[in-house]
């Protein structure tokens, strides 16, 4: 009986083995991806989001200033960590109400400088 036992593992483990087995089965397999596509489709995939993030910003701009030029300005030039609510929240808090850390506070001078930028490009320097 273990004879048997033993028997049918090795034909079953031979048939498993075997060359045509083997194709058979891999040809329902989808290749495996590779490293450069694994980056690849990484790359895409952050540069989707990054564009709906700038995208989102561009849309909130528009429902609160409607200025075209102004809000693709500002949507483009923020940096990312900034969403238009943290935008506002930044640009109409009193400088004596900000006490910030020393990146909040140059996250802070790089928004209020995009935002000087933006209305000079858009509505013309006075």
């Amino acid at each position: 009986m273990r004879r048997r036992s033993l028997l049918a593992i090795f034909v079953g483990l031979a048939a498993v083995a075997s060359p045509s087995t083997r194709a058979q089965g891999q040809r329902n397999v989808p290749p495996r991806t590779t490293g450069d596509q694994a980056v690849d489709v990484a790359r895409k995939t952050f540069d989707a989001s990054i564009e709906a993030q700038v995208a989102d910003r561009r849309v909130s701009c528009m429902k609160a200033f409607g200025n075209l030029s102004f809000c693709n300005c500002l949507s483009a030039a923020l940096p990312l960590e900034v969403n238009f609510q943290r935008y506002v929240t930044i640009t109409t808090a009193d400088s004596d109400t900000i006490r910030a850390s020393d990146s909040d506070q140059r996250l802070t001078d790089v928004v209020l400088a995009t935002r000087d930028r933006c209305v000079a490009a858009a509505f013309g320097a006075r």
